[in-house]
């Protein structure tokens, strides 16, 4: 794992919004970003990730006059960032079993988890 200033290893967190328009009754709508964190461990990484997440909600209004809110929802993974030793870094990677591989398949080609209406 690469390490940096003082040992610091490097952490890629996923932080989930909910946007939240009007009166909330538009088709759901959510926000995952990716943060990279640095931090001497996983558990620090999250601390850190909780914080940016709370510190990342915010409330206006749009050019439609109507209340836009991103409510910050959870910190829903991180990850360390490793390297191999012909320094080809590996972001993050992910090893899933799930009982139906259909509904997997349709979330990996479409780049978004399915969500329930």
């Amino acid at each position: 794992m690469k390490t940096g200033v003082a040992g610091l290893k490097w952490y890629v967190a996923k932080i989930v919004y909910q946007v939240l328009v009007g009166n909330g009754t538009h088709t759901a709508q959510f926000d995952e970003q990716y943060r990279l964190i640095r931090a001497d461990e996983v558990s620090w990484a999250w601390e850190k990730a909780q914080v940016l997440g709370r510190l990342g909600e915010s409330t206006f209004d749009n050019n439609a006059g109507e209340k836009v809110q991103w409510k910050y929802i959870n910190v829903s993974d991180v990850c360390a960032i490793s390297e191999n030793r012909r320094r080809r870094a590996n972001i993050c990677a992910h090893r899933r079993a799930l009982q139906c591989r259909r509904i997997y398949r349709t979330y990996a080609r479409q780049g978004r988890p399915p969500l329930k209406t």
